[in-house]
């Protein structure tokens, strides 16, 4: 059976015509060993075919096939089957193990994005277990070095789920059925060769931890289409094909005119150094009008099945006459318009990255949401007294490493268990602190029958010993005063000027600020919290109790709430900046997570981090006196750009109609 095949590229229409018949090379192997091999070439209907009538006792006596050739040269082990020994690719296989994704699902993805191919099912395969492997020949033999290309090409065209062995190059597979397997499934998929799927370099996505092809040509990463970077690629030499592919596929998908799009692209290249022009340059800006027939043609198609939405932008608001405007499109959760964002070791300090990638993995969820965790944690522990100075010259302004993180999700994403494991080294301050303060009391306890004995003098009246405290849960803004107060009366002491809050269920905390109390309505405290945020003096008055003052109303606020709750919030609430106080995590997955043991390494390298940060003190300008304060630290040149840069998107936001007032503050 041959599955109906979606529009192929425009221009290649000739060629795609008869390529289900035609030949490919292809390498047969007796066994894993691969101590011989059997060359030769074939047609897709052929193989099918042979795949079909294939079937042998067990798994281990089916044969191996391979689409590339192969010399002499064995390894180590005697095979031939080795990546030192690939002459040669005539197309690339993708291999599912995953047991999510139906047999009939991948032949419809392909089908609908035109590519040629041959699906079928592994040996291991059952209905409620799928698992398939891809076969996709090229148009012709090509060098080993473009096989991770055009594997990221299929890779992403079905959401990154294929194995890791996909990627190897001289990997090869088994074919064929076990004892006859009813289960059993070939199918055949005509279009065109993948290496005449450029349009498909726009969703490029390679395997985790891969950076470039052995050629070191610049490859596609995961992420979104960042449209000045291209630009300066292809304008400086740096790389023409892939950035072209990249910028001409984002503007067919918004909507940009081809001839539009023709004159951009053309005047980048034109802005090449005449040093720069080579052969290289002179072929590809000469491919620019097929490169425009493949990836418009083939986004035409798409919109003309009905396969993809049709954007607005770039083409103005529409009369009166054009009709109402069409859905609006929700890019920020549309991966396949911005990319899919990944966590990079360059976005965490080197100490927190193998903690959050570890937890994240055994776990199975989505690093971000460790990350902030994380981060928020090591900011609680960072001394009061530590200030980073924002500009460049004025030190009257200085911001305190005070950050408050929400993970937003529903409870199947483990938002409780994520927070746990990154404030675990906190509590542990938290309980040896509450030991000291034991073995403390005690002492005091015996100094205090001591000190009555000797007649209580008053001058001579043992001090009583004070709580350290780095973790407050479920508090309440009187508890919370408490905690932080610093007077004659403090019963507690908090040894880096704040606290980390932390709030397994936020929705019932901020519904707690607004609550009534036998001393009046509870509204308060939300004004209590919000300047929380802001660090600072704070006066608390009782009534019938008199008033003290906290001299660093501070802390770092961590918890997790559902989407509904903070929608809910977000919409009854008073436009007074509690809500934007947070930096939101909203995990993108939930696995199922690795059962091995935690990179102990790692979680060392965290905990010892937490215990140095809350050791650490900042440099003291002035000594003594009550105008003593310490010194700032100062951003680099870059960070200052990049300051300046956000506060100029800032700046353009608030321009915008309806934009919120506190952005135009």
């Amino acid at each position: 059976m041959t599955a109906q095949t979606g529009a192929a590229p425009v221009g290649i229409e000739q060629s795609v015509a008869d390529t289900l018949s035609r030949p490919f090379a292809i390498t047969y192997f007796k066994d894993f060993a691969a101590r011989t091999k059997q060359e030769g070439s074939t047609t897709l209907p052929a193989l099918a075919q042979q795949i079909r009538q294939t079937s042998r006792a067990s798994k281990a006596q089916l044969p191996w096939l391979k689409l590339a050739s192969f010399g002499t040269k064995l390894s180590d082990k005697k095979s031939l089957r080795h990546d030192a020994n690939v002459l040669a690719i005539s197309g690339v296989e993708a291999d599912y193990d995953g047991e999510n994704v139906p047999f009939g699902h991948a032949v419809e993805i392909l089908s609908k994005a035109g590519i040629l191919a041959l699906v079928y099912t592994s040996p291991s395969h059952t209905e409620d277990t799928p698992r398939w492997r891809i076969l996709c020949p090229t148009s012709g033999e090509l060098p080993p070095d473009r096989r991770d290309g055009l594997m990221g090409r299929l890779n992403g065209l079905f959401g990154g789920i294929f194995s890791a062995e996909s990627w190897t190059l001289s990997q090869g597979y088994y074919f064929g059925s076990v004892a006859s397997n009813p289960s059993h499934q070939v199918e055949l998929v005509d279009g065109a060769p993948i290496d005449l799927h450029d349009d498909l370099d726009v969703i490029w996505r390679g395997k985790s931890g891969l950076s470039a092809p052995a050629t070191g040509a610049p490859v596609l990463k995961n992420g979104r289409v960042d449209e000045a970077q291209l630009r300066r690629e292809i304008t400086s030499g740096e790389a023409f094909h892939t950035s072209s592919v990249r910028l001409l596929g984002r503007w067919a998908r918004d909507g940009i005119a081809c001839q539009q799009a023709r004159a951009r692209l053309t005047a980048m290249f034109d802005e090449v150094p005449e040093e720069r022009r080579d052969a290289r340059w002179q072929e590809r800006r000469g491919d620019i009008d097929r490169c425009l027939e493949d990836i418009y043609g083939k986004e035409a198609a798409q919109r003309d099945a009905g396969r993809r939405p049709v954007s607005n932008r770039g083409q103005g608001v529409p009369t009166a006459e054009e009709g109402a405007w069409l859905p609006p499109v929700d890019f920020l959760a549309d991966g396949e318009m911005t990319g899919v964002p990944e966590l990079r070791p360059e976005h965490l300090p080197d100490t927190l990255y193998p903690f959050v990638t570890d937890t994240a993995a055994r776990m199975g969820v989505d690093p971000v949401a460790v990350a902030l965790s994380a981060l928020v944690s090591c900011a609680s522990v960072v001394h009061e007294d530590w200030r980073i100075q924002p500009k460049r010259h004025d030190d009257t302004w200085t911001e305190a490493a005070r950050i408050w993180g929400a993970i937003v999700g529903d409870p199947s994403i483990l938002k409780t268990p994520v927070i746990a494991a990154c404030t675990r080294p906190i509590e542990r301050l938290e309980l040896a602190a509450r030991d000291q303060h034991a073995a403390a009391a005690q002492r005091h306890k015996a100094q205090m029958a001591a000190w009555k004995e000797a007649g209580s003098d008053p001058a001579a009246k043992p001090v009583p010993p004070r709580l350290d405290r780095y973790l407050v849960e479920g508090t309440t803004i009187e508890a919370l005063s408490e905690v932080l107060r610093d007077d004659e009366e403090a019963r507690h002491r908090v040894p880096t000027g704040r606290v980390l809050v932390r709030q397994d269920e936020m929705s019932e905390w901020i519904a707690g600020f607004d609550r009534y109390r036998s001393g009046g309505r509870g509204g308060g405290d939300r004004g209590a919290y919000l300047r929380l945020y802001n660090g600072g003096s704070y006066v608390v008055d009782r009534v019938g109790r008199g008033s003290f003052a906290v001299p660093n109303w501070s802390a770092c606020v961590l918890g997790g709430i559902q989407p509904e709750p903070i929608q809910r919030i977000a919409r009854d609430a008073a436009d007074d900046g509690l809500l934007q106080r947070f930096l939101y995590c909203v995990p993108a997955r939930q696995g199922m997570g690795q059962d091995r043991q935690p990179d102990r390494a790692a979680i060392a390298r965290y905990e010892a981090l937490i215990a140095s940060l809350v050791a650490l003190q900042p440099q003291q300008v002035q000594d003594t006196g009550p105008a003593a304060r310490r010194r700032a630290l100062v951003l680099a040149e870059a960070a200052h750009r990049h300051r300046e840069e956000m506060e100029g998107l800032v700046r353009a936001m608030a321009a915008l109609p309806g934009t919120s007032s506190r952005l135009k503050v």
